[in-house]
């Protein structure tokens, strides 16, 4: 008998009730077996390694414990490490604080090996410290709410100077602390505000608040500069760790998402509200249920308990968390290696850990555009795996001696105790290693660590050699002295360095950068590194211009302007989207101070993230650039083209540009694609500026030609569908009662389903009062997918809410034809009235209740299936929000994920959705100031734009100029009902097919690792 025969041997309510009460209550589960602590010698040999690194310990229990931060001394052999003492209480939310007992250790090397001889505790008593910055004499700590800056001026070891330095930071949950404070290239200490986010203020010496003036990092992230104190919000906003590569750029991690680039500047995001950009933050390493973790630790039976429990519950959790291993659930502390030990294969290499799978997984970067893509550095394993569960990673740096440093907290259990049932968490010890941690160093095969150099005891001139060194502590700290001192003494030096084509360009980077520090830069600098051979230092010529120049007025001095334009036409990505940044954000007023962007737009406008450069750049001279490329709308990539034209458009009618007229006659001269996307352009941008577009129309004979025209291709059944598509969208710019009957005779049978299904959207969106009757009359023509478009636009306004129940009431439209967010809505009407007809014909007395509906289709499930049925059933119901094998949409989770649950997790997920809701999936309503009402997945947010995502991963991007209200519906995207459309052998058919789709490559033996 196999595992599914058993499992159905059962009736399928009474196994539900028994997941319910006896295997999943806290009285029935009896005690978790324990696994010992491992001492360091005996840890070292858990540890599987690729490609022949092999671990060190560096220091260990007693001399630090609970280790999540390191940073070193300049003089490369102490280093102070924050010992996060109190993790993981308390352990409720209601719960009593408890007392302060964070500690920050130093550690001392005696000998210069790099092993840690000796420790202090160099201050104590802090709450839930997360991170430790070297600073001057002293050192930055993040504890929230504050930032500290602590400093011993008796050399007893002893932190003798303790000053509040910011204050606001908001410490609700303990895994969501801000933490990693990191100074960059650009000489400001940066960190991560995590989820719990706040607003900050600076204070003065006396603890008070510097200024009125606060900064909000909800959902965002932070820096400082430490010699000025200034304080600014960036984008970000992921959990714990950061990291900076080479050339200064910012890579994040987010519990399921690995690694993740700050792609966008904030300045970007928010210089053209009236055009979306895409997300700053982008995944560079795939994430969640794509990703699967090769762990090599058994399983704890807590975990696959708790899984079971939260799949039979009604817990809004994303699947990776509904099983008890296998996937990223807590990436922590990525770091870029920028050390100079290791071969070159891993320079710019991505490490991170998951802590709950006791793994190191390395991504190997790409660049890609302006950004990157990553790629496992081991395919079918981690690049360190151990056997011993309490090993927990939980950071990284690259140390002085040129290797990755491992925090290892080394604790029994390292679960946030809010997220553990209550009968669960009292078989468990929380504080189990509290009094434990490791510092590994990672060597590489067949080669020692270096010797950390002494750079406090280094003069300016000796400092400005070592920018040259090839690790990057050292180069970061040589910086920061010279910065910390303000050696304008050796600009000469400097300068003599960033000249020096020879000299590697990391080098150069790092001198034009401590000029930057020392306010030592100028115009000729700039032109040094903006001239460079190499893109890289091309680069950072640019930042650093941005970097001394924040005004948004900012002007090019002359000499630098023809190396700018050129910089429009370089040949690196990343260059011509820095020198857009530059160009677009200065005071452009002669045509050949614009030309320089039209050319860069013709060239770059299919690539999404140098089109956010073009856009956000573009507010005042929109109608200029537009007017230009209209002259000679030619494009390396025409896709692209249109967007960048029908954006540029949106924003010259928003700002009431000059250019309009000039722009509206170019319509006559361009092909019909870029006219129609044009004239919508011109249409959204006059929305937003309350003008009635109607009368532009009537004004611009131009205009109500190429509409003319468009109408025309609508109706031809012979002209491409993509054409017909296009001018289509032109009929809401047309009086209704002129639009009306031809969009009528466009959702006859007899045209393509696209075409009726745009045709119904355009009906819809006029609020007229016919429309109703006008589709309601047509039902029965229509098809399953003309009938979703119909639904979804008659629903979207109350007033035809009447209409569609009184259909319902007379049986012409059936209850399953209703999606789940529209049913809830018409159920929760605040028409009284709606809301008891929507009750008796979709509230629960008109349905089966889930629980026997599960029952009932559980109990016909059958081992055997027909992977050609449960196909079809999977491409009829599930693929317009799901993919599988390369097929559907990406909207919902894809489905090779589902593929180790038990054919009664799979029914449950299927015909009760709501029971488990991940937060990502939720529902969402929008009402709109035109009286519309959208319903989707938040597939994203920007400061100025909401995207939602629905069925066939299609879209609505929705300015938050525009939204009335905003809310979540609380309920899953997948509807219910789904019972409605599927018989139970189908069903059966259904949970077979998924569960033999292909998944993940296995775990490679640890005998094949080498």
């Amino acid at each position: 008998m196999n595992w599914l025969q058993r499992e159905i041997r059962l009736p399928a309510l009474v196994t539900l009730v028994l997941i319910a009460t006896f295997d999943l209550r806290g009285e029935d589960i009896g005690d978790f077996p324990r696994t010992p602590p491992k001492s360091p010698a005996e840890a070292v040999t858990t540890f599987q390694l690729a490609n022949g690194f092999r671990m060190e310990l560096v220091a260990g229990e007693p001399l630090v414990a609970d280790p999540v931060d390191i940073a070193y001394d300049a003089d490369g052999r102490r280093a102070y490490v924050v010992e996060m003492r109190g993790y993981p209480l308390p352990a409720k939310p209601e719960d009593a604080w408890p007392p302060p007992i964070g500690r920050i250790r130093l550690l001392e090397d005696d000998d210069g090996d790099g092993i840690y001889d000796r420790s202090h505790v160099f201050v104590e008593g802090l709450d839930w410290p997360t991170s430790v910055c070297v600073w001057k004499n002293g050192i930055f700590v993040a504890a929230a709410p504050d930032i500290w800056y602590f400093e011993d001026t008796d050399n007893d070891r002893v932190a003798d100077i303790k000053n509040r330095v910011y204050t606001g930071f908001t410490r609700t949950n303990v895994q969501a602390l801000f933490n990693g404070l990191r100074i960059g290239l650009d000489n400001w200490i940066t960190g991560t505000a995590s989820g719990n986010g706040g607003t900050v203020n600076r204070l003065n010496a006396e603890g008070q608040p510097a200024d009125s003036s606060t900064v909000s990092v909800t959902r965002r992230d932070f820096r400082f500069d430490p010699t000025s104190g200034k304080f600014e919000s960036l984008p970000g906003g992921a959990r714990f760790g950061h990291s900076f590569n080479d050339w200064g750029d910012r890579f994040l991690c987010n519990i399921r998402n690995p690694v993740q680039h700050v792609a966008l500047a904030s300045s970007l995001l928010s210089r053209n509200p009236h055009v979306p950009s895409p997300p700053a933050v982008h995944d560079v390493a795939e994430s969640g249920e794509h990703l699967p973790v090769h762990r090599i630790s058994p399983i704890e039976p807590w975990r696959e308990l708790r899984a079971r429990r939260w799949t039979a519950e009604r817990v809004n959790y994303p699947q990776s968390e509904l099983v008890g291993a296998g996937y990223f659930t807590s990436s922590s502390g990525v770091a870029i290696y920028r050390g100079d030990v290791y071969p070159p294969e891993y320079q710019g290499n991505a490490f991170v850990a998951d802590v709950a799978s006791n793994i190191i997984h390395r991504q190997v970067l790409t660049p890609d555009s302006i950004t990157w893509r990553g790629a496992r550095g081991e395919p079918d394993a981690e690049f360190l795996a151990s056997t011993d569960i309490w090993f927990r990673p939980v950071n990284f740096t690259t140390g002085p001696d040129g290797t990755l440093h491992i925090l290892d907290m080394y604790r029994e259990y390292i679960e946030h105790p809010w997220s553990i049932p209550d009968d669960i968490l009292a078989k468990l010890d929380l504080d189990s290693g509290n009094d434990r941690g490791r510092i590994w160093r990672l060597l590489p095969p067949d080669k020692p660590a270096r010797k950390a150099p002494n750079l406090r005891a280094a003069s300016d001139e000796e400092l400005a050699d070592w920018l040259g060194d090839g690790n990057g502590w050292v180069r970061d700290t040589a910086q920061r002295l010279l910065v910390e001192r303000q050696a304008v003494s050796v600009a000469d030096k400097l300068r003599a360095r960033l000249t020096d084509n020879s000299a590697p360009v990391v080098s150069r980077a790092h001198a034009i950068w401590t000029l930057q520090g020392l306010d030592l830069v100028t115009t000729d600098d700039i032109a040094t590194c903006l001239t460079s051979t190499d893109a890289r230092l091309r680069e950072q010529g640019i930042r650093v211009f941005l970097e001394d120049g924040r005004d948004p007025t900012l002007i090019v001095p002359a000499p630098l302007r023809p190396l700018f334009r050129s910089l429009l036409a370089d040949d690196d990505a990343r260059v011509r989207f820095q020198a857009a940044l530059v160009w677009g954000n200065s005071s452009l007023k002669e045509a050949d101070e614009i030309q320089p962007l039209v050319e860069f737009a013709r060239r770059d406008a299919g690539d999404p993230w140098i089109r956010a450069a073009i856009l956000g750049s573009a507010r005042n001279t929109a109608g200029t650039i537009l007017a230009s490329l209209l002259a000679r709308p030619e494009f390396a990539d025409r896709q692209g083209g249109l967007i960048v034209c029908q954006q540029l458009a949106l924003t010259a009618a928003a700002e009431n540009h000059g250019e309009l007229t000039a722009c509206y006659r170019s319509l006559g001269n361009v092909p019909d694609d870029f006219a129609f996307a044009l004239i919508a352009g011109f249409a959204e941008g006059s929305r937003i500026r309350k003008v009635d577009f109607t009368t532009v129309v009537d004004a611009q004979p131009v205009i109500a030609g190429r509409i003319a025209s468009a109408l025309e291709i609508a109706e031809k059944p012979d002209a491409p569908l993509t054409a017909r598509l296009q001018a289509l969208q032109l009929l809401k710019y047309r009086p209704f009662a002129e639009a009306r009957p031809r969009l009528l005779m466009l959702v006859q049978p007899a045209q393509p389903a696209d075409i009726r299904v745009a045709a119904v959207r355009q009906l819809c969106a006029s609020a007229d009062s016919a429309v109703p009757g006008d589709l309601i009359a047509r039902w029965r023509q229509f098809s399953p997918i003309v009938r979703e478009a119909a639904i979804e636009g008659l629903l979207a306004r109350a007033i035809w809410h009447d209409a569609v129940l009184e259909a319902m009431e007379n049986r012409l439209i059936i209850p399953s034809e209703i999606p789940s967010a529209r049913r809830r809505l018409l159920l929760a009407s605040a028409n009284t009235e709606i809301a008891a007809r929507a009750e008796k014909l979709l509230g629960a007395s008109s349905q089966s209740p889930r629980a026997e509906v599960v029952a009932k289709y559980s109990a016909t499930l059958k081992p055997e299936f027909d992977p050609a049925i449960g196909r079809a059933v999977y491409t009829r119901e599930c693929s317009q929000c799901h993919r599988l094998a390369g097929q559907g949409f990406d909207v919902g989770p894809a489905l090779e994920s589902v593929r180790h649950r038990s054919a009664a997790e799979l029914v449950l997920q299927i015909l009760d959705p709501n029971r488990e809701v991940k937060s990502n999936y939720v529902d969402f309503v929008v009402a709109l100031d035109d009286g519309r009402i959208l319903t989707g997945l938040v597939a994203d947010e920007t400061e100025t734009h909401v995207t939602l995502k629905r069925a066939k991963a299609e879209t609505d991007v929705v300015s938050k100029s525009s939204i009335e209200e905003f809310s979540s519906s609380g309920k899953s995207f997948m509807p219910e009902g789904l019972e409605q459309r599927i018989t139970p052998e189908e069903l059966s058919h259904l949970v077979g097919y998924l569960r033999s789709s292909p998944q993940p490559t296995a775990v490679a033996p640890a005998s094949s690792m080498k």
